[in-house]
């Protein structure tokens, strides 16, 4: 059996953690969405072709590469071209990511003709249904944990200040909208190990 599983959360909730147990144990096929992202900034490419033409040369730096923190001031104070740029990025990805999954089944068809193993293709986005990646997935987990577990996590592991932390925090979406959204939660407020059995069992339990 194939199965696409989806995996979001805010910052500082253990997504990267998650992915690992899943490709560890599992052998799942990791794609992060955020990598794929970085590509629609590529030189010469019609993506960059096209922001460049919107934003102007103020977002560039002298080699012409795009300054992405630059870009980000922009769209952060305007929304009109944050929805611009979003509506070059997020289908831009979605092909991408719609192309590696039928790659991927396609492989596993040849490796395995008789359907004989299990597995699992894992996205992971922390703008799922922003960009509407749900559509692409059998199954969305979500991953959570305590906004005081995160605050710590993101100061310890990143060398955020607290404001910093709860600046970021506050601007992704709401827990309780994570809640509603997704198809299961994965509570993460302790633990490696204690994940590590969480994430185990529902895979386990559904394989």
């Amino acid at each position: 059996m194939k199965r696409v599983i989806g995996i979001t959360g805010g910052v500082g909730c253990g997504k990267s953690t998650v992915l690992s147990i899943l490709k560890n144990h599992f052998d799942a096929e990791i794609f992060m969405a955020d990598e794929v992202g970085h590509e629609v900034f590529e030189k010469d490419s019609s993506s960059y072709c096209e922001i460049v033409s919107h934003f102007g040369d103020r977002i560039l730096d002298c080699e012409g590469e795009v300054l992405r923190s630059v870009l980000a001031e922009i769209i952060f104070q305007d929304e009109a071209e944050k929805v611009f740029l979003d509506d070059i990025v997020h289908p831009f990805v979605i092909d991408r990511i719609r192309e590696s999954i039928d790659v991927w089944m396609k492989r596993i068809d040849e490796l395995y003709p008789d359907d004989s193993e299990d597995h699992l293709f894992v996205l992971e986005t922390a703008l799922m249904f922003e960009t509407g990646c749900e559509s692409l997935c059998d199954e969305v987990w979500g991953v959570a944990a305590d906004e005081s577990t995160r605050i710590d996590r993101l100061m310890k592991t990143r060398g955020y200040s607290e404001e910093k932390a709860n600046a970021i925090i506050s601007s992704q979406m709401p827990e309780e909208e994570l809640r509603n959204k997704c198809d299961r939660i994965i509570l993460n407020n302790s633990t490696k190990d204690v994940l590590e059995e969480m994430v185990c069992r529902m895979v386990e339990n559904d394989i």
